[in-house]
């Protein structure tokens, strides 16, 4: 629409913060195909493999505790969190990309008692008073 203003392509990408060459692809892009043009295109590469929905269940697994998954374990490892996650997704992943799935969104559940659960029975009570 700012093209169809007269608006020129530096400007409306800076306005939109793309680079400008980025403005120009997308503006012919609609000029030729109209609506169409401004549909995704098939990328480069394989499909993913794994949906959002799989890395989320492995994330929400990695944050609980093992022992109410019937595991006795205290703390889940890659590996073994890479073994429950596979009774639900398929084809199962790997230890490794469950790990690059934990540090791409900044999860470190192997930590989560130094600060999430405390240990004191009274902490509730007495973080009250502070907070």
């Amino acid at each position: 629409m700012l093209a169809h203003r007269g608006w020129s392509d530096r400007a409306i990408a800076q306005k939109v913060g793309v680079d400008p060459r980025t403005a120009h692809s997308w503006i012919d892009r609609f000029l030729h195909e109209r609506l169409g043009g401004l549909r995704d295109r098939p990328r480069p590469g394989h499909a993913r493999v794994y949906s959002i929905e799989d890395r989320a269940l492995a994330q929400a697994l990695a944050c609980e505790l093992p022992s109410r998954e019937g595991a006795a374990l205290s703390r889940f490892s890659f590996t073994e969190l890479a073994r429950e996650v596979a009774k639900e997704v398929h084809p199962a992943p790997s230890r490794s990309t469950i790990h690059r799935w934990l540090q791409a969104a900044h999860l470190q559940p192997w930590r989560s008692q130094y600060w999430k659960r405390p240990r004191d029975p009274q902490f509730g009570p007495k973080a009250a008073r502070i907070l």
